[in-house]
C-alpha cells in the first residue's frame, strides 16, 4: 500500500502520487516573496564540452525571473517562507559506431518548500518537499544544437512556473 501526503490535500491511501514532474500545485506558490535558484547538472564526460555550464544556466534562470519581477534570493537573504526553485538536468552522449551521434537529456524544475503535516505536534512533522514541478518525462534527443534546445526547454519550464506564480499571486 502506498501512502502519499500532498501538501494541499488530504492523505491519500492506496493511491499513487501524480505523474512524475507534473506536481503543478499553483496554490503552493501563493505568498512567496521569491525563490532561491539551485541547479544540479549530471553530465557524462563526453557531454561536458558540448553542454552549457551549470553556472550559465543558473544565471539564465535568474535573469528570466528578474525580467518577470520575481525575486531571486541569495543564500544570505532571510524570508519568512523560503522556497527553492531547483533545476535538475541530466545529459548523456549518444555514441553510434564509436562516433558521437548526439545527446539525450532530461530536465526537471521544482519548487521545494517546508511542508508540515497538521495534527503532529513534534517538530518532525515538517519537511522540505517539492510542492510544484514540471519537466520532461521522456529524454529529448538532439544531434546538434544542444545548447539552443536545452535553453528553450528551460525557458519553457520557467515560463510555466512564472504563469503559475503570477496566477497564485494575482491581486
Amino acid at each position: 500500500m502506498t501512502i502519499w501526503i500532498a501538501p494541499n490535500s488530504s492523505l491519500l491511501i492506496g493511491q499513487e502520487p501524480p505523474a512524475p514532474y507534473q506536481l503543478s500545485s499553483r496554490e503552493s506558490l501563493r505568498g512567496l516573496d521569491g525563490v532561491r535558484v539551485q541547479t544540479t547538472f549530471t553530465v557524462d564526460s563526453h557531454s561536458v564540452q558540448a553542454s552549457p555550464s551549470e553556472e550559465a544556466v543558473r544565471t539564465f534562470v535568474e535573469r528570466l525571473l528578474s525580467d518577470a519581477n520575481v525575486l531571486s534570493q541569495g543564500p544570505g537573504d532571510a524570508s519568512p517562507r523560503p522556497a527553492y526553485l531547483e533545476l535538475d538536468v541530466g545529459i548523456s552522449t549518444l555514441i553510434v559506431g564509436g562516433e558521437v551521434f548526439g545527446w539525450a537529456y532530461v530536465l526537471r524544475l521544482q519548487v521545494f518548500q517546508e511542508v508540515c503535516v497538521e495534527g503532529l505536534t513534534r517538530p518532525s512533522g515538517c519537511s522540505v518537499m517539492p510542492t510544484w514541478g514540471t519537466g520532461t518525462l521522456q529524454p529529448t534527443i538532439v544531434s546538434r544544437g544542444l545548447w539552443t534546445t536545452l535553453y528553450a526547454q528551460v525557458a519553457d519550464a520557467v515560463d510555466r512556473f512564472l504563469r503559475d506564480y503570477a496566477g497564485a499571486n494575482a491581486a
